[in-house]
């Protein structure tokens, strides 16, 4: 080992000899120092070097290594790990313990093979994308790759089989598989579309998307699904991720941040020159920027027909014309540089800088701030499992969890009775039993139907079959249906008004 040419960043004194962490792996020296020999992980850096009963343990920024011949051969330790990034190592009695960069301490408790979270797994971490699925919550964060929960935030473990890139900026999930969009903030850093079909247990990279293409935003319909990236390019796949192709927005220079897919009409927000629209699935696009006056676009979410763009200093502006016309709805929205818009059943919730969550009851005419208790930090992701609502910070991870219930005034208080879209809500609780409440809104007079089918598309109920006024309703669901009991699974109620159908997914 030349001290000139390597950087020595941590030593560990053993009866094997002296071992020593630098910026080009693991080197061991047998007489005291006067030579060294290179072990092993020589493309790693070694922040941390710890010995246990049986292993050699290295804490890398690709997390920690084992190695049970003092540094001949290694393998990759990192199951349950809250962070990639291992700064510390020690062992303490019987246990091993690494210290993260943002997310906090984790024990191993068989010297290192399977690691447990001691501080819930993702403090003081940089949460950029959240989605969640029946029981599980996913966080995806910059730099340190993708975490599951399935306790609804209470522990969480790393998903980095094959996921190469930890940088995690947007996701989408479905039930037969969950696609990351990775990548930096800039565009010379590498980036693409990984796709799993169990759950992230273990991930394959799309090949089809160069690299150095940071994915930042996903948009999806049924087997249909857009990807985001630099200088306007858009990325399509039209069989659920598998194969992709590219429909760049012309004469588009900014970054496409975010993306939003209503029937044929596809939308994308740039984050300089406002918001594109493609009606052909991005053979051409047009800009579609009247009456908005912010054009650095951040975030994209619709109901039914209607459009809302989240901006950077100009807040929010709607859209009930296909994007024709933009005006701003910012009333009670005092932090105006909004990094994320979701919609929750029918609740519109913007997350901001510094802290601040804000949510509309009545499609963005008005905002009311909701982050009781949120820390100071940019909060780039919202969700909600169950009864609850997430949010995810750059520096703080999600330790924001509020029910839904005490962020509104009443979760069945009644919608506007003058809907300018056909809307159907997500149903209230869900999952539920024995009942939930489905929502919905027509813009005109129409013959609707609500009918729910079961996972093999069997008919279970009609709940509703008549003629309806223009106005926003309510309908109540139980899982006993005449004298039976519904059995506990996945079920699908579809609403048809005239030519609107939409189709909704509940777990009983």
């Amino acid at each position: 080992m030349s001290s000139s040419s390597k950087w020595v960043n941590t030593i560990l004194i053993d009866s094997a000899g002296i071992f020593a962490g630098t910026n080009e792996g693991v080197s061991l020296s047998k007489d005291n120092g006067i030579s060294w020999e290179t072990t092993g992980l020589s493309n790693s850096r070694i922040f941390a070097l710890a010995k246990t009963k049986t292993n050699l343990a290295a804490g890398t920024n690709e997390g920690v290594f084992l190695s049970g011949d003092n540094g001949i051969n290694w393998q990759k330790s990192n199951g349950g790990l809250t962070s990639l990034r291992i700064k510390a190592l020690k062992t303490e009695r019987e246990k091993l313990l690494a210290g993260t960069y943002g997310g906090g301490v984790c024990v191993s408790d068989d010297n290192g093979l399977n690691w447990i979270a001691s501080n819930n797994g993702l403090t003081n971490t940089f949460v950029t994308a959240l989605t969640a699925t029946d029981n599980s919550l996913y966080a995806g964060t910059y730099g340190q790759g993708l975490f599951l929960s399935d306790n609804r935030g209470e522990n969480w473990a790393v998903l980095d089989s094959g996921l190469s890139i930890p940088y995690i900026r947007s996701l989408v999930i479905s039930d037969s598989f969950l696609l990351a969009g990775t990548g930096q903030d800039h565009p010379l850093s590498d980036g693409g579309v990984f796709r799993s079909i169990n759950n992230g247990k273990n991930w394959t990279r799309v090949t089809q998307i160069e690299a150095n293409k940071t994915i930042f935003c996903f948009a999806r319909r049924d087997t249909i699904i857009f990807a985001g990236s630099w200088y306007g390019k858009v990325f399509s796949s039209s069989n659920n991720g598998v194969d992709w192709s590219i429909n760049s927005i012309s004469n588009a220079t900014a970054v496409v941040r975010a993306l939003a897919l209503i029937d044929s009409n596809l939308f994308a927000a740039t984050d300089a020159q406002g918001i594109f629209l493609t009606t052909d699935y991005g053979s051409s696009w047009t800009a579609v920027n009247a009456g908005l006056t912010n054009k650095m676009v951040i975030a994209l979410a619709h109901v039914g027909t209607t459009i809302f763009a989240g901006t950077m200093g100009g807040g929010v502006f709607r859209s009930t014309d296909i994007g024709k016309n933009w005006q701003s709805v910012n009333n009670g929205l005092s932090n105006k540089d909004v990094l994320c818009l979701t919609f929750i059943g029918e609740y519109l919730f913007a997350g901001t800088s510094s802290g601040s969550i804000f949510v509309s009851t009545d499609y963005g005419t008005s905002w009311t701030d909701v982050d009781a208790n949120l820390p100071n930090a940019d909060v780039w992701a919202i969700t909600a499992l169950g009864s609850d609502v997430f949010a995810g910070t750059f520096g703080s991870g999600v330790l924001w969890q509020r029910p839904l219930s005490e962020m509104v005034t009443s979760i069945n208080e009644p919608v506007p009775n003058n809907p300018f879209t056909f809307i159907v809500r997500q149903n209230y609780p869900n999952p539920f039993n024995p009942k939930t409440i489905i929502s919905y809104s027509i813009p005109e007079q129409s013959n609707v139907t609500i009918i729910i089918y079961d996972a093999l598309g069997r008919e279970v109920a009609n709940l509703v079959n008549e003629e309806k006024q223009p106005g926003s309703y309510e309908v109540e669901f139980e899982s006993a249906v005449g004298n039976q009991q519904l059995a506990s699974g996945i079920y699908f109620y579809q609403l048809r008004a005239g030519e609107f159908i939409q189709t909704k997914k509940m777990v009983l």
